[in-house]
Order: C-alpha cells, then sequence, then structure tokens
C-alpha cells in the first residue's frame, strides 16, 4: 500500500474513523473525492476517479454509500477519500477509506 496517504501510519481506520473524516471534510468545505486502484503501490501514480458529485448532493450519507458502491464494483480495489480544496486547488487531505478484499 502506498505510504502517500494522511493516515498511513496508522492502524486501518473503522468505519466510525472514516465517518469522522466525511464529516471533517464538509465541515471544512471541501469537495470529497473518491478514488480506487487494485495495484496500489509508489509505482501507480495514477488512481480511477470515481464519478464527482455535484455540490447540492454531498452529505456524509451520500459519501458513506459511494465509497461502498465503489468497494462492491471493485472489491479488489484500495479505496482512497480525499478532501480537496476548491479555494487553494490542492488536496488537503487523503486516506484509504476501504481496503480490498481478503486475497487480493
Amino acid at each position: 500500500m502506498s505510504n502517500q496517504e494522511s493516515f498511513s501510519f496508522l492502524t486501518p481506520l473503522s468505519t466510525n474513523d472514516v465517518q469522522a473524516q466525511i464529516e471533517n471534510i464538509l465541515k471544512q468545505g471541501w469537495m470529497p473525492i473518491i478514488e480506487y486502484a487494485e495495484d496500489a503501490t509508489l509505482e501507480d501514480f495514477y488512481w480511477n476517479l470515481w464519478p464527482v458529485p455535484r455540490q447540492d448532493e454531498v452529505n456524509l450519507k451520500w459519501v458513506v454509500s459511494q465509497i461502498e458502491a465503489c468497494s462492491r464494483r471493485y472489491p479488489f480495489a484500495h479505496v482512497r477519500l480525499s478532501g480537496y480544496n476548491t479555494q487553494k486547488r490542492e488536496f488537503a487531505l487523503n486516506f484509504i477509506a476501504k481496503a480490498p478484499m481478503e486475497g487480493s
């Protein structure tokens, strides 16, 4: 797994931890960006982008449902959630929200 994520030094985040980070992303006014990669190594710079939401549909429930949908669609992929700061035009936060299924 890549060590480029904000929380890479921690054990995998629990569902509650992920939801708390989503709430933080939304509270900061950042855009949640969901990406996935089946081979998330340091050499793999390109993650596939999950459909970006419309600003008016973004809320905790929606983001959680999209992470779950991405994980179901790509069960052997890492699913990464990022908080994109649209004012500074930079990623402010990113972490693995879902690890791949066992045996990947």
